[in-house]
């Protein structure tokens, strides 16, 4: 679902949009993935990959607010009711 989606089915409710949103960045998706597939195995590269890639995406969730809205999870809506 997209952000104009979103805004299309709020205000087909009687809502008039006033912000829609994604909540996470880029990051925090990537970070999922991440270690979704590098706690997968215990295996010495993997292991590696976790000491070098974990703290750099941990620095990027807490210090980047870009988001994608194709790739968004959850998105946040302030809308008032009309």
């Amino acid at each position: 679902m997209t952000t104009a989606t979103l805004g299309q089915l709020i205000e087909k409710h009687g809502f008039d949009v006033l912000q829609v949103e994604g909540v996470h960045s880029v990051y925090h998706t990537l970070a999922w993935i991440v270690h979704e597939w590098l706690s997968s195995s215990s295996c010495l590269s993997y292991r590696l990959l976790r000491r070098v890639l974990y703290p750099l995406l941990r620095y990027k969730t807490k210090h980047s607010r870009v988001y994608v809205d194709s790739i968004a999870s959850v998105y946040r809506v302030l809308a008032r009711k009309a």
